[in-house]
């Protein structure tokens, strides 16, 4: 009998252990509930403009793609980075280039960002490049946007020695910027694209400060920059000072 009272009592401290338990499980999820994921703002950054060209050049073939993108939201977006598809007819992926910088790195809504590559091509004949596609990594901007202003731009082609593009870079934000992006689009007289080129700034920029730059129009074909009558230069910091 003793053992069987015994029992009795311990399944009821085991009943009553487990009731306890349950109320304090369901006293936490009710004074700290989960919060509501807040919508993200929509990434839409479309492709304005597109151009894409190949050349021979030596023993082999190379190839320019470029690309404008628009930011078509209601937001700011951040891109982390652009892959360049070199495309035939048929689709066949020929070459790939990825760009991990792109001016400006955050994109107001309605602003539009250039982007270029020049790769190699592993086919015989120019002609096998039929276009390009692009693959974006982006989310929405949770921070501002740095203003770094080039201005008083000049250009001018040397032959078959490319194009030269010099001006000055000015901080127009109130922190300070290091190591300047810049993209420069060739455009022609109908305001075409025709290609764009990066380079890479070693500088250090208080709020105002103003630097002077020099940069050349890399492997585009002499013939491509005939026919060029304006350029678009951007710049960007690949470092910022965070708060």
């Amino acid at each position: 009998m003793k053992r069987i009272c015994l029992a009795i009592a311990a399944v009821v401290a085991m009943l009553l252990l487990i009731a306890c338990r349950s109320g304090a499980v369901g006293e936490d999820a009710s004074a700290n509930p989960k919060p509501l994921t807040e919508k993200q703002p929509e990434v839409k950054l479309k492709t304005d403009e597109s151009v894409s060209g190949a050349w021979k050049e030596g023993n082999g073939i190379k190839a320019h793609g470029a690309i404008v993108l628009e930011n078509k939201g209601e937001s700011p977006v951040e891109i982390h980075s652009v892959r360049l598809d070199f495309k035939d007819g048929n689709q066949k992926l020929l070459a790939s280039e990825d760009i991990l910088a792109v001016v400006p790195k955050i994109v107001q809504p309605g602003e539009r960002v250039h982007i270029g590559a020049t790769t190699d091509l592993r086919v015989k004949d120019p002609e096998n490049l039929e276009s390009i596609s692009p693959s974006i990594e982006a989310d929405p901007a949770w921070k501002e946007s740095v203003n770094v202003e080039a201005k008083q731009v000049k250009w001018k082609v040397n032959g078959d020695n490319g194009a030269i593009v010099e001006g000055s870079v000015v901080n127009g934000s109130e922190e300070d910027v290091t190591d300047l992006f810049v993209t420069t689009a060739f455009r022609d007289e109908n305001g075409k694209l025709v290609g764009v080129v990066n380079d890479y700034l070693d500088v250090a920029l208080a709020p105002g400060e103003e630097e002077e730059f020099k940069t050349k129009s890399g492997s585009l074909p002499a013939e491509w920059l005939k026919e060029v009558s304006e350029v678009d230069v951007k710049a960007y910091p690949l470092f910022r000072e965070e708060p």
